[in-house]
């Protein structure tokens, strides 16, 4: 139990609460990030394992390519806020000095490794910005999920782990309208802050009845397939040395023929001779050798392959970005490109759904904090977040398609959300406003001039 001198017998509590909930879930949550970084070795291995591959730690990437996978396909764009600009209520600067677009791919991965990943927003200190977002996984972070506000009660964030009692030493507990700094079992300081309810947003996936953090993409039976994969890996090692070989029987000989010619050399050479046993029973006097058909690694690879089919189903992803079943890695259309990843894709927009509102609620704490005002205005509510395509689309679709629709709605070929609509950057985007600009600007003190010198 983490007793910490400076808390009140309700926070003490809400503490203990917190610190037992994180130590049950850790153990999990360690087994997935091993799975995910690819450190995670069999225990109970196969008996016909040989010793020297029992040593050999093999592992497979699989987890962690169906972790990326999605990330991939679910990348935030940025922010809109429909009506207004975005730099006129501070929220460019805030973005920026957070690096949050980019930054987000780390928030979707951590999410999509353990389920929850959470979002926390606080002022900054001297010679930080004004809010600094920070993030952290489940292995370091927990709360209470109020079902009904669909926020937390409270949020414990571990900043250091004391390494010999595995409790945590240094941490941060926030609290409504609060944070408490503690660390060497005492409280080390109070801040308040303008928020109503806890400054930390949770970006779940897969959230659910029973489960309101989510559910991690390293399932069970993903690591269950990934062991099993593993143990075929490991029984064509064992059988590998012995396939090239070719197994010979010799008939007849005796025992003095191997030591003459011992076993290794007999395997390797191109050309020796058996002399006939004389003492041999009448019709096995001469030496007769057979080859026997050695052990194929095609069971082998047929078995891999069925592990390969099944972990692409249970992650939704092509086989063949397994490295199995390469005759499917070069589709023939655009149309059979999309239907090999339609699973991929959905689970992409299921995830960006889940998302969304844990960026608009963090970057509206962020701004609440910079402005110390207590609530949202009307204004900001309608922020909102914007994603790229998981579909991957080609240029050239994008532009037919927009073409057809100019053709249908033709002022939406004039307006500049169409050069967001077919794929274009949006630092190239605010480069052709620019230029467009400035075209616009000479047109007109060209049409000045030639008026004036009429």
């Amino acid at each position: 139990m983490v007793t910490i001198d400076g808390l009140g017998s309700d926070e003490q509590a809400i503490l203990t609460q917190l610190v037992d909930q994180l130590k049950r879930k850790r153990e999990r949550n360690e087994l997935r990030s091993s799975y995910m970084d690819g450190k995670h070795f069999l225990h109970q291995l196969p008996p016909t394992v040989p010793a020297y591959i029992r040593q050999m730690g093999i592992v497979l990437g699989w987890p962690a390519k169906a972790v990326e996978a999605l990330a991939r396909r679910a990348k935030l764009d940025g922010f809109t806020l429909p009506g207004a600009d975005l730099a006129d209520w501070g929220m460019d600067r805030i973005i920026e000095q957070n690096d949050y677009i980019r930054e987000s791919r780390i928030h979707h991965l951590a999410s999509l490794e353990h389920g929850p990943a959470f979002l926390i927003a606080t002022s900054g200190g001297p010679g930080e910005p004004d809010v600094v977002i920070t993030r952290r996984s489940a292995l370091d972070g927990t709360g209470d999920w109020n079902v009904r506000t669909r926020h937390l009660d409270n949020f414990l964030s571990v900043i250091e782990w004391d390494g010999t009692r595995g409790d945590p030493s240094e941490f941060n507990l926030y609290l409504p309208g609060r944070t408490i700094l503690c660390a060497d079992g005492e409280v080390q300081e109070r801040t308040t802050h303008s928020l109503p309810r806890v400054p930390v947003e949770v970006l779940r996936y897969r959230a659910r009845d029973g489960r309101p953090f989510g559910s991690s993409r390293i399932t069970r039976p993903i690591m269950s397939i990934t062991k099993s994969a593993v143990r075929t890996i490991m029984r064509s090692e064992g059988t590998a040395d012995f396939y090239s070989a070719p197994i010979i029987g010799l008939l007849g000989a005796s025992e003095d023929t191997f030591g003459q010619s011992p076993r290794l050399q007999m395997l390797m050479s191109h050309m020796f001779g058996i002399p006939d046993d004389e003492d041999a029973s009448p019709g096995n006097e001469r030496v007769d050798m057979k080859q026997i058909q050695q052990a194929s690694q095609e069971p082998h690879v047929k078995q891999l392959e069925v592990w390969a089919q099944l972990f692409a189903s249970e992650a939704s992803i092509p086989v063949s970005s397994l490295g199995i079943g390469m005759t499917q890695a070069n589709p023939t259309s655009a149309e059979s490109y999309l239907a090999s990843r339609e699973d991929l894709i959905d689970e992409a927009e299921d995830a960006t759904d889940g998302w969304s509102t844990a960026h608009v609620h963090t970057l509206q704490n962020a701004w609440m904090l910079a402005a110390g005002e207590t609530s949202v205005p009307a204004e900001l509510l309608r922020l909102q977040s914007e994603w790229r395509d998981p579909r991957h689309s080609s240029k050239a679709a994008e532009a037919d398609w927009m073409t057809k629709v100019a053709s249908v709605i033709p002022w939406v070929a004039e307006s500049d959300t169409a050069l967001d609509l077919i794929g274009v950057r949006p630092a190239v985007a605010e480069r052709l406003r620019a230029d467009r600009v400035r075209v616009q600007g000479r047109a007109t003190l060209r049409a000045l001039a030639d008026g004036n010198a009429s």
